[in-house]
């Protein structure tokens, strides 16, 4: 049986363009069905970027974090 670290390691990874391509959708309001169909990568691919992106703290609170001024 082969060692697992060795599955994980020749896993294709997507680009980083392609991965804008389907953040972007995601964004714009797009399904994950017709991302998927729009950019070609597979559906628990698109996936992944979305749960990524849930973790991600909101924007505004780390915009509002660089803003702040110390007293």
């Amino acid at each position: 049986m082969p060692d697992r670290s060795s599955i994980m390691a020749s896993m294709n990874r997507l680009s980083n363009k392609d991965r804008a391509r389907v953040v972007s959708c995601l964004v714009e309001g797009c399904s994950i069905r017709s991302t998927v169909r729009m950019t070609g990568v597979a559906k628990n691919t698109v996936t992944k970027p979305l749960v990524d992106l849930g973790a991600a703290p909101p924007i505004g609170r780390l915009l509002a974090s660089f803003s702040q001024k110390d007293p």
